[in-house]
């Protein structure tokens, strides 16, 4: 239908059908616009003329909004002094005051009732709205009197209940007294049908409606245009329509609900003026006190000895990760340390249900519940008797609770921001630069030429394989952890292939995922990041387990890296006790701590318990072991490319690195001797991926072939007979001996520079050198 179809449909249906009611004869229907904040007044009983003027207004510019009283009007109001009169508005009623809006007490009948539902969306801001239409329709079955009217505003529907024949003031009688009386009864029976519909949205959903109930309520007509959101029209229509659907007041009156339960809905109590903070009246503002404390003392709570069933979800989670979790002692009366003290259990409940983000009404729900289930001092939440008691205790903590969210919303924006950090590979290969042109402006054909050449270059050119972006990130990484000097460990590639992920079941990755769900925030999973394997180890008297983090290539850290980081291998935890995996806690310290990741600690309790159950036949032996000879290969090497050797017995004794006793020329053919101390590079291996821990940390020496010494060196922070060991040439290759002496020489250099600088100065021969006499346990040549 079109607009002008709408207005007269709409119209019709309320004033009598096409041509009207001869009991509106001498009654007006009134219009008012926003936009020039004038009324408008009509014959009742001319259906077709109100249509027009709704039609003829909402196409006007200036009209903005077009709203239609509720009730009819026995006449216009008489002239006032108002700056300005609208002459050509006042027609015959020549003493009309278009600016006078029609008040409640100038009612003269009803042709409806009428409720308004709000539905969530654009240019709405309250909270607890309608969801969507379907939950309106769920309020009105409950009312039990289909609705003759449905019309959708915009923003929501508003519904009209048509009357059998008009209602009008004056068939109480003739007298003021009698027609105030009749206008009365009207103003009552709208207001506790407003009551009703609130009574079941509450019920069915804690949704809210308005209370529209007064008698010069304004509602917008179907036909018109709800222009609120700027740019956005949106029509004004009937949605529904059931002629056969008129009633007798009495019929109302016939499906409300319970006296005492209506009363609250009719009466609210508002917590409002000098008691409340602004914050209290914040919080608070949209909560029907009555409402709530009617509905806790209904039989329905009674025989569920006042545990709201929302409540008794979160208890019974609670409940199944053991009596000890504080909500359920504390519903219950169990906690010792309170003493009996009822002030302090209503605190920690409020303080709990706060955290929980329970809403202000579910707190003042459970506040009221908790008194009436342990039946003392409950007049202290009965809204009627006092207000102050539930004003402090619930504003107090939801306003606590809001700052908590807070905070963590910042916190989880920091999470975010360090999640979102990346490893700065350079790329292993670039992309062809485009030729300058020819500095000669003449020449087109050079131009033509290094395009050419460009272009060619561009198409050979091939994207880096995710083997050369694993090797480029390897080596910034060896770069970074010896102070920014290139490193290329010569059998990267063998380590490459030795650290691809092992395989996994269909049934191992899905619970391994839900682990990764409760463990790792999702800024961190929606970059890769997850639980790859979980591993456990002998330790003699107790077992070991660890985490295996999967992590993307270019991955990294806001500050600093985890020492066991490599790009493209699964990032080990340290080696635990196994009975600390019995808990969340265990598995956030492992994340945290050794991999520099920020946990989530927020997981259902349940959810855990049942994850870690599930978790026990997927836990694989140490994967570490079998291939421990290639990986102390490893760590000797980076440790001499990490810990440059020296001939300075000073700089052994204070720095810890490897002791070059004897240089054979600096070849790969007759490499020097290299000594390196045991407590040095065990700590170095600890601090490595796949590192082995506790008294097996001394089985990598036994991968590795070293000759034990004990010489006798009197350097400072040296003790005298300090375990070292002897790398036998055999160890390494002629490319990792090339290696290690490129980055040893020049450090032997300096401090042979800096020991022949010392003896000339205390008088002896710097050709003398100092030594390491493994016999005489002295200084030699």
């Amino acid at each position: 239908m079109s607009r002008a179809e709408q207005a007269f449909a709409f119209c019709s249906a309320l004033l009598g059908g096409p041509e009207g009611d001869d009991r509106l004869h001498g009654l007006y229907t009134t219009l008012w616009t926003s936009g020039d904040k004038t009324t408008r007044w009509r014959p009742a009983d001319e259906p077709g003329a109100v249509a027009s003027l709704v039609a003829e207004l909402d196409e006007r510019d200036g009209s903005q909004a077009v709203y239609l009283c509720t009730t009819l009007h026995d006449q216009p109001p008489t002239e006032c002094d108002c700056p300005k009169l609208a002459r050509e508005e006042r027609g015959q009623h020549s003493g009309a005051c278009v600016y006078q809006r029609p008040k409640a007490h100038q009612s003269a009948g009803l042709v409806a009732l009428w409720a308004e539902f709000d539905i969530a969306g654009d240019g709405h801001e309250s909270e607890h709205l309608f969801p969507d239409l379907d939950a309106v329709r769920r309020v009105l079955a409950e009312m039990r009197l289909p609705p003759t009217l449905v019309i959708h505003s915009g923003g929501g529907v508003h519904c009209w209940w048509v009357l059998n024949e008009p209602w009008l003031v004056r068939d109480g009688g003739d007298s003021p007294e009698d027609q105030a009386a009749e206008r009365q009864k009207m103003a009552e029976l709208e207001r506790d049908w407003v009551g009703a519909a609130r009574y079941q949205a509450e019920r069915l959903g804690r949704w809210k409606v308005d209370s529209v109930h007064d008698l010069a309520r304004l509602l917008r007509p179907a036909g018109t245009t709800n222009r609120k959101i700027a740019g956005r029209p949106r029509p004004v229509k009937i949605i529904e329509h059931n002629p056969d659907a008129t009633y007798n007041p009495s019929e109302f009156e016939d499906v409300l609900p319970d006296p005492s339960v209506l009363a609250a809905y009719v009466n609210p109590i508002a917590p409002s003026g000098g008691k409340l903070t602004e914050e209290q009246e914040r919080l608070l503002s949209s909560v029907n006190l009555a409402a709530v404390w009617a509905r806790v003392n209904s039989p329905a709570y009674v025989q569920a000895k006042y545990t709201p069933e929302w409540l008794a979800e979160i208890l019974e989670l609670a409940a199944e990760g053991g009596d000890e979790f504080k909500l359920v002692k504390t519903w219950e009366g169990r906690r010792n340390e309170f003493k009996d003290d009822q002030n302090r259990y209503d605190a920690a409940l409020m303080r709990l249900l706060a955290n929980l983000e329970v809403d202000t009404e579910g707190l003042i729900e459970a506040l009221m519940c908790r008194r009436l289930r342990q039946g003392e001092k409950t007049e202290k939440v009965n809204p009627r008797r006092r207000l102050d008691y539930i004003i402090r205790t619930v504003a107090r903590f939801r306003a606590e609770a809001d700052r908590v969210a807070q905070v963590r919303a910042e916190h989880d924006d920091r999470i975010a921001q360090m999640a979102a950090s990346r490893l700065g590979m350079r790329e292993p290969r670039p992309r062809p630069e485009p030729t300058p042109p020819a500095e000669d402006k003449g020449d087109p054909d050079a131009d033509e030429q290094a395009f050419t050449a460009f272009t060619e270059e561009l198409i050979e050119h091939e994207p880096a394989t995710d083997e050369e972006y694993v090797a480029a990130a390897d080596q910034q990484v060896r770069a970074d952890a010896n102070d920014r000097q290139p490193v290329e460990h010569p059998h990267a590639e063998e380590a490459r292939r030795a650290a691809d992920l092992p395989e996994r079941g269909d049934i191992e990755a899905a619970q391994l995922a839900v682990l990764t769900d409760l463990l790792i925030p999702e800024v961190y999973r929606s970059r890769g990041v997850e639980v790859w394997a979980i591993e456990y180890r002998d330790y003699g008297d107790a077992q070991r387990g660890r985490l295996m983090i999967r992590l993307p290539l270019d991955f990294d850290w806001p500050v600093g890296r985890p020492s066991r980081y490599r790009p493209g291998r699964l990032l080990p935890t340290e080696w635990w006790r196994r009975d600390v995996f019995d808990r969340p806690a265990g598995f956030i310290m492992a994340l945290e701590r050794d991999c520099l990741i920020i946990a989530r600690d927020d997981g259902p309790k349940a959810d855990w318990s049942a994850c870690i159950r599930a978790l026990v036949p997927l836990w694989r032996k140490d994967s570490s072991g079998a291939d421990l000879a290639s990986y102390a290969h490893d760590w000797l090497f980076d440790y001499l490319m990490l810990h440059h050797g020296t001939g300075e017995p000073n700089e052994v004794g204070a720095q810890g690195r490897p002791w070059v006793k004897e240089t054979r020329g600096w070849t790969s053919a007759n490499p020097p001797v290299i000594y390196v101390g045991r407590n040095e590079f065990l700590d170095h291996c600890r601090r490595q991926p796949g590192a082995v821990l506790g008294r097996g940390n001394t089985g990598v020496l036994e991968y590795l072939k070293l000759v034990k010494r004990r010489p006798r060196v009197g350097a400072p922070g040296m003790s005298a007979r300090q375990t070292w060991y002897e790398i036998e040439p055999g160890e390494f290759s002629a490319e990792e001996w090339e290696a290690i002496i490129a980055v040893t020489r020049h450090s032997y250099e300096v401090s042979a520079g800096k020991r022949g600088l010392r003896a000339v100065s205390d008088g002896h021969d710097p050709d003398a050198g100092v030594g390491i006499d493994e016999q005489q346990g002295r200084a030699a040549r």
